[in-house]
């Protein structure tokens, strides 16, 4: 039987983030979350060795939860600026290991799931 592991890339770099969140390169670069996700996908290789992988992702913009409940997210405070600029560089990460990245404005990744 074959395998496919969808990754949702911003749960797992927020769970790298806040468990290393002291982490920083030799300039000062903040990069917890992208050593936690380097470790995720090295261990998912390794461990399950699946025949396909996917990681999806948010657009950071208002999804059809935000018109259907205006209130969504209301309470949820600002991602720190630490974690917003590994963004990036996990996405060149993901991009590194050949696993496409898929993103759809409107909706959220695990809605993509």
């Amino acid at each position: 039987m074959q395998t496919i592991f969808i990754i949702d890339s911003f749960s797992l770099m927020f769970r790298s983030y806040y468990a290393l969140s002291d982490l920083k390169t030799q300039d000062g670069l903040p990069s917890g979350a992208i050593f936690g996700m380097s470790n995720y996908l090295i261990s998912i290789l390794s461990t399950f060795n699946p025949d396909y992988m996917i990681a999806v992702s948010d657009t950071g913009k208002p999804t059809f939860r935000h018109e259907t409940y205006s209130q969504y997210k209301a309470n949820r405070t600002e991602a720190p600026e630490e974690f917003i600029v590994q963004i990036p560089h996990v996405f060149k990460l993901i991009e590194s290991f050949n696993i496409p990245l898929l993103s759809r404005e409107g909706f959220e990744a695990d809605d993509i799931a």
